[in-house]
Parts: structure tokens; sequence; C-alpha cells
């Protein structure tokens, strides 16, 4: 009987993790999901002040710094983009 009774044991032990670790996965997408819409939140609030710096808002210095990366970021991407297009038309630059 004492090695039945090792077996229920070690079997309820195990139950026990595994219920845990469905727990953790559960909270950790939870987790995920609170990251997520922070990130969402934290884009909305970059491209709220961003909008403000385009139509002439004067932002603080560290925020019209990052306003005109972005600026620059954009520039950037047209061009690549223009680059690309020439490349897919073959045509020289």
């Amino acid at each position: 009987m004492a090695f039945l009774d090792k077996v229920q044991q070690a079997a309820k032990v195990v139950g026990e993790k595994a219920g845990d670790a469905v727990e953790i996965t559960k909270i950790e997408a939870k987790i995920m999901g609170e990251k997520k819409s922070m990130n969402e939140n934290l884009q909305k609030l970059g491209q709220y002040y961003y909008d403000k710096y385009i139509a002439g808002t004067v932002l603080d210095a560290e925020a019209e710094e990052i306003c005109r990366d972005i600026t620059a970021n954009k520039s950037n991407i047209e061009g690549y983009e223009a680059e690309k297009q020439r490349v897919k038309l073959g045509v020289d630059a």
C-alpha cells in the first residue's frame, strides 16, 4: 500500500504543477496583452504630439528633437521607396 500512496502523491504533485503551469501561462498572456495595449497607447500619444509638431505647436526641446528625427525618418523612407521603385523599373538614378 505504501507504494500506491507514493504513486498517488506523485500524481497529485504532477497535477498541481500542471495546473500552476496553466495558470502561469494565462497570467503571462494577460501581461502580454497589457504590454501590447500600453505600446499602442504610447504610439497614439507619440502620434498626437507629432501631429501637434507638424501643425506648428511649440514643444519642449526634447520632444522637438524627437519629432525632427521622425521627420528625417519619413524623408529617408520616401527616398528609399523611390530608390526601390527605380530598381523595380530598371531605371538608373
